[in-house]
Parts: structure tokens; C-alpha cells; sequence
């Protein structure tokens, strides 16, 4: 009675993923009490995601997609969606076009908080009154296609609509409450062969309307590169940089490929591409960035060793993370992580000019990572 009811009922309902599935259609769901993810780091508390997959065909080339992901941030109490739709229309070619709406991090810069202070001197009220974050919410809708095997071209329109969280404070000190933005961008990877890296250069540029108020252009370039070697190991690589060639009256130094994620990740998803240990008011006061991410993957590193956790570890990972951004130090990451059947540990250390700052830790359950 206490398996039907305990395991077949609650367990096979709460803490599995669901399925459901047709000839032409599927619906999928992640567990609801133990989603893919739940996630705790040094800086970001404790996180939790949850994510749900549905496919329509309607014919060999042609499908609908939707595979929204639902987050909460404890510790900041910050809500997140994203809700991508793809409707792809030639399998030979890759081609598809994408519709995304969701709400990003909160974003702000420290800007905001000296232009009230040059303008109104240093009051005491301005500390601790959120005056330099934004809610942001955000429509994109893209275009991608790969005309050859070793190019891929991607095309769309990006709106954002941020609106200040402190918006009664800001008005006493006459300033926008609301900033919108409309850009075009347009994109570029090019994988030149099957073990080469990969390439891309992206574009954006904010204009000005009469219900759009930033006005901006942006530029960045990036490469990744895994390459896998024998015994099972592997060396993540990923280089790139960023710049702003007109920035215009910006709080918003929002880049596509470095910014700050509240969202957990997995093992097999973005750690090492990611910053664990970095302020996420780094992430918006530069108008460029120039980084680079490493990590060695083997089954063989320091666990492993261990008489008693070896047995359990899958994998090992040794990261080193750099970063050069305007106004401030070279900062770097050192870390180690590993893996098992169950969770995902790292520890990482943070550096600016080579001198020690901090030491923090990120942990992810693993459990349904293959959902």
C-alpha cells in the first residue's frame, strides 16, 4: 500500500518526467518537485528551473516548437520566464524562424546613481534605494538558415522594455522610468570543418522612434572550440569580446555573449563559458570586454583518486577564466569541479591583478539532466 501510494501515485507524478506522445505531436514536462535543475551558488543563493517541451509535425520539413522555461531566484526573489517558439520549414537547410518572449536579469549601472549625484549632491537617501536596476522584459524575433554546411545566417529584430524598480524615486529626481529599444541584428557562425571552432560575429543597433528612446550599435565576436581527446577527455576553449561603437545616452551595456545568468546551469550546459565568482554590476558598466574561458576535462584528475569518492565520480573539470573590461583590473577565475551520477560541485577562486579576492562554491542537482 505504501508503494502504490507513496512511489506509484506521488512518485511517479512528482518526481519523474512526464511524457505524453503521438505520431506527429509530444508533450513533455520536467519533474515538478525535483525540476532538471536546483541549483545553489556563493552568490546566487539557491535557484530553481523548470521547463516544459511540446512539437507539433506537420509534415517531414515542417514543425512547430515551444519549450518554455520557468525559474525562481531565492535569494535575490526574482521571478524568470522565457518562452521560445520555432517554427522550422527545411531540415536540409537548418532553416527556421524563432519567437521569444521572456524577462532577462534585472540590469543597471552605477551611471544612473552618479548623474543624481553630480545633479543633486551626495544625499544620504540615495544608498540602498535600487536606483540603478531595471526590470527587463523583451520580444525577440529571428530568422536562421545555413546555406552551406560551414556558414550559418541569422536575421531578426530585438525589443526591450525596461522600466526602473524604484520607478517613484526616479520621477522625484526627473528621470525616465521607462527606457524602450528597438533593434535590428544580424549574425554570422561559420565552423570552417567538422573539429574546427566555432566562429561568430553579431550585430545590433538600436533605433530611435517615437515610442523608442536608446539609440545604440554594438559589435562582438566570439569563438568556441571543444575538442575531445582520448580516454574520454576533453578542452573547452572559448574566446570573444565586445564593443559599443555608439552607446548614445545608455544605461545599458547589454551584451549578448557576456552577461549574467540567475538561472541554474548544468554541467553539460554553460559552466564553462560563465563567470561564477563576478558582480553582476560588472557585466553593464563597460562599453566593451575582452574574455576567455578554459577547461580541462578528464575522468582522471583529483576525486577520482580518493578511495571512497572515486568510486562515484564521472568527471573532473580544472577552469581558468579571464576578464578585461574598461575602468577596472584584469580579473581572473581559478576552479575545480567534478561530477557524479546525482550532482554537480565546483569550487572557484576569484582574482583581480593577480590578488585574491573570494572563494565561493556552485552545486546543481544532476538527477534529470537526461529528461
Amino acid at each position: 500500500y505504501l508503494k502504490e501510494v507513496g512511489w506509484d501515485l506521488i512518485g511517479e507524478n512528482l518526481l519523474r518526467s512526464l511524457r505524453a506522445q503521438s505520431e506527429n505531436a509530444y508533450v513533455r514536462l520536467s519533474p515538478i518537485i525535483n525540476p532538471q535543475y536546483i541549483s545553489y551558488s556563493h552568490r546566487k543563493g539557491f535557484s530553481y528551473r523548470f521547463k516544459l517541451g511540446a512539437q507539433y509535425r506537420f509534415g517531414e520539413q515542417t514543425s512547430l516548437q515551444l519549450n518554455p522555461t520557468l525559474g525562481y531566484n531565492f535569494k535575490l526573489r526574482e521571478f524568470y520566464f522565457k518562452v521560445p517558439v520555432r517554427f522550422s520549414y527545411n531540415q536540409a537547410l537548418d532553416a527556421h524562424a524563432d519567437f521569444t518572449w521572456g524577462n532577462d536579469n534585472r540590469i543597471g549601472n552605477s551611471s544612473v546613481l552618479d548623474e543624481i549625484r553630480s545633479e543633486q549632491g551626495d544625499l544620504p537617501e540615495l544608498d540602498n534605494r535600487n536606483l540603478d536596476l531595471f526590470d527587463d522584459n523583451y520580444l525577440r524575433l529571428t530568422h536562421s538558415i545555413t546555406p552551406v554546411k560551414w556558414l550559418s545566417v541569422e536575421t531578426g529584430l530585438v525589443y526591450h522594455h525596461r522600466r526602473a524598480i524604484n520607478a517613484a524615486d526616479m520621477k522625484r529626481f526627473g528621470k525616465p522610468v521607462e527606457y524602450r529599444s528597438l533593434a535590428p541584428m544580424a549574425g554570422l557562425k561559420l565552423r570552417p570543418w567538422a573539429s574546427a571552432p566555432v566562429f561568430s560575429i553579431d550585430y545590433e543597433r538600436g533605433l530611435r522612434g517615437h515610442e523608442t528612446n536608446l539609440e545604440y550599435e554594438r559589435w562582438e565576436l566570439d569563438a568556441s572550440w571543444k575538442h575531445r581527446m582520448r580516454r574520454m577527455q576533453t578542452v573547452n576553449l572559448r574566446f570573444g569580446g565586445g564593443f559599443y561603437t555608439n552607446r548614445g545616452h545608455n544605461y545599458f551595456m547589454d551584451f549578448a555573449n557576456f552577461r549574467d545568468q540567475n538561472l541554474p546551469e548544468g554541467w553539460d550546459d554553460d559552466w564553462t563559458g560563465n563567470f561564477q565568482l563576478l558582480s553582476s554590476h560588472r557585466y553593464n558598466q563597460s562599453s566593451y570586454y575582452v574574455r576567455g574561458n578554459l577547461s580541462y576535462e578528464s575522468p582522471l584528475l583529483l576525486a577520482s583518486l580518493t578511495p571512497l569518492l572515486g568510486r562515484y565520480v564521472e568527471r573532473e573539470r580544472a577552469y581558468v577564466s579571464s576578464l578585461l573590461i574598461e575602468n577596472t583590473r584584469p580579473y581572473s577565475e581559478l576552479g575545480y569541479g567534478f561530477t557524479c551520477r546525482y550532482f554537480s560541485m565546483g569550487l572557484f577562486a576569484s582574482f583581480l591583478s593577480f590578488k585574491y579576492q573570494e572563494m565561493g562554491c556552485k552545486f546543481t542537482f544532476e538527477l534529470f539532466r537526461r529528461w
